[in-house]
């Protein structure tokens, strides 16, 4: 039987496994995601 994962826990998941350096770009791109999004919302 499958367990249903959220999209977060499945993020989580797949960036756990990365180097430092690639969490920190994950992490970079969220925030650049972010900014972009509140940008677009003013």
């Amino acid at each position: 039987m499958r367990s249903v994962v959220s999209l977060e826990e499945a993020i989580a998941e797949k960036v756990k496994d990365l180097s430092r350096d690639r969490q920190q770009q994950v992490l970079d791109f969220v925030e650049f995601l972010r900014l972009k999004e509140r940008i677009a919302d003013n």
